[in-house]
């Protein structure tokens, strides 16, 4: 272990990625950083796994080796990936209408929206308002005003990222056609085949080593959420009266909530991504088959988001390079997901790379921040020399 200005780092780091393990350690001195992990993977291969600080702002509980953190919107990812799973598995079907899979889904003029148009962001369920004010975090009450919902456009009109309801949108889809909770299905499938230490909601087991999330006063996307009459904020107006960060409270934190309550460490999510990078398999393990990531990874929209307003570069439930708000380095066909305050998992096909980043202090804006940007960055310039 090494000490820099009182901020102890671990970990290891190849000796050409050196320049990585500074500007990690230059986040905690020159830009505010807390506790915070970064990992990456190059060819199959754990080439960068860094972690550090503190899990606490009193500075006495030192971040570990097997220390988690909730890396929020970064989860839905693996939601959108365990619907392409069952898409490669011959389940589902990309262009059949949700309703076929989901009987209830298919009222309130959402009969004709398909999976293709779910996982695109393009049935126009961005909203829940028929959920009872408090109810967000109850699985059954948020299906039940999904069910109700009608869609705010016409069903593949217009684009734009569902906040609050990709979560329950992918995951019930997962439970109806598996019979499995998107945990479990997950965890079947990607997460144990994989040793991966990702989870959606935490045990009492995991408390013991999961950070908290402090979240910063500036943050766009929070203060939105607490204004309703943002588009943001309707699409979170059922959260519940919580003191304090509702990250970190326990109405969060023990439920299922594929939207925005995943747990992990960035070793464990670049290794989801190397395996993705690589096409899909791992250690020989194969998670998917490379024609139905290929099609998973495919752009669907490119433009302004109805919900934010922002540009977004989108495939079918995952981000793709959008250098202005989520950068995944320099190839266009790099993708990932990004989660509110600055965490952050993608690949990048083109050279077999994964990026994982999983901090505790959010950055203000919408985007990565300048820890995280700083970083990816660096990695770059490494690889392009």
């Amino acid at each position: 272990m090494s000490q820099m200005y009182n901020f102890p780092i671990q970990g290891m780091c190849q000796d050409r990625f050196l320049a990585v393990k500074d500007v990690f350690c230059a986040n905690f001195v020159e830009r505010g950083e807390l506790g915070a992990a970064v990992s990456v993977y190059l060819e199959g291969q754990k080439i960068v796994d860094l972690w550090g600080g503190y899990q606490n702002q009193e500075h006495n509980l030192l971040w570990q080796e097997d220390t988690i953190v909730c890396v929020l919107s970064a989860g839905k990812a693996f939601a959108a990936l365990g619907v392409h799973i069952l898409i490669d598995q011959g389940l589902i079907d990309l262009e059949a209408p949700v309703a076929e899979y989901w009987p209830k889904f298919g009222h309130n003029g959402k009969e004709s929206i398909t999976v293709r148009q779910l996982l695109a962001g393009q049935a126009g369920l961005i909203y829940l308002d028929h959920l009872p004010k408090g109810q967000i975090f109850n699985w059954n009450a948020v299906v039940k005003a999904i069910e109700d919902q009608e869609p705010v456009w016409k069903p593949g009109t217009r684009s734009a990222y569902h906040s609050s309801t990709f979560g329950h949108l992918t995951g019930e889809l997962i439970r109806k056609v598996s019979g499995s909770t998107v945990d479990d299905f997950l965890a079947k499938w990607v997460f144990d085949p994989l040793k991966l230490d990702i989870r959606y909601g935490l045990t009492s087991i995991d408390e013991n080593r999961a950070s908290d999330l402090y979240p910063n006063p500036n943050s766009t996307t929070l203060n939105a959420i607490k204004d309703t009459s943002t588009g943001i904020g309707r699409a979170w107006s059922g959260m519940p009266d919580i003191n304090g960060f509702y990250v970190n409270s326990p109405e969060f934190r023990n439920i299922v909530f594929p939207a925005g309550n995943a747990h992990t460490n960035s070793r464990s999510l670049a290794k989801l991504y190397a395996a993705l990078a690589c096409g899909g398999c791992l250690d020989g393990i194969r998670i998917i088959s490379e024609k139905t990531l290929r099609q998973a990874t495919t752009l669907q929209w490119d433009g302004a988001c109805a919900l934010t307003g922002r540009n977004f570069r989108y495939a079918l439930g995952f981000f793709l390079n959008t250098p202005e708000l989520v950068s995944m380095g320099t190839n266009p066909n790099g993708f990932g997901h990004p989660g509110a305050g600055g965490s952050i998992g993608f690949a990048d096909p083109e050279v077999g790379l994964s990026f994982a980043y999983s901090p505790n202090r959010m950055c203000a804006g919408a985007g990565l921040g300048d820890r995280c940007e700083h970083l990816i960055e660096t990695l770059y310039k490494v690889i392009k020399n």
